[in-house]
């Protein structure tokens, strides 16, 4: 079995921490993580050598800094899992890494693709479809949406009985 874990930095945070409860591993399992790096190429032209090479600097700083955070959400990733992971990066510069992702499960070829759920609200996933969804409906293969765990919260009421008194249910005190 061929599965595909892709990430685009744009998931929760946590998610891959849930990977090991909701993804089971066969004996004999291949993993490749597809960990992509979504950098628009935005055209800039300028007179000034200095305004290009700062423009450049800002574009090279933005890259370092999309690198480093896709390489801790793929190092999150091998920590979960208990095989060993296959690790493939590449770069979307037209901003929509689902089509890398629906590529890659074409060619490689995956037999279940895994992806964290976009951290987009609601209405940013409806307006625009979050990558989620829409590899969800394009990919050749079952996919797997993983959610990050939500921790169960509690609460305490602090409940004054001296000035109640407290009676059987079904009856009025």
């Amino acid at each position: 079995m061929k599965i595909l874990i892709a990430t685009n930095g744009k998931e929760q945070a946590g998610w891959a921490a849930e990977l090991p409860r909701l993804l089971p591993l066969p004996p004999g399992v291949t993993i490749r993580v597809l960990s992509i790096i979504d950098l628009p190429a935005v055209a800039f032209t300028s007179l000034t050598p200095w305004a290009r090479r700062a423009y450049g600097a800002a574009l090279a700083g933005r890259r370092e800094a999309e690198e480093e955070a896709e390489q801790r959400v793929v190092d999150a990733i091998r920590e979960a899992l208990s095989v060993p992971v296959e690790t493939v990066r590449a770069y979307v510069t037209d901003g929509h890494p689902e089509r890398k992702i629906i590529e890659e499960a074409k060619t490689w070829p995956a037999d279940m693709v895994v992806i964290g759920e976009s951290g987009a609200t609601q209405f940013q996933q409806r307006l625009l479809g979050g990558v989620d969804r829409l590899v969800t409906r394009n990919a050749p293969c079952p996919v797997l949406v993983v959610r990050r765990r939500e921790r169960a919260t509690t609460a305490s009421v602090d409940v004054e009985t001296s000035k109640r008194s407290v009676a059987p249910a079904g009856e009025r005190p």
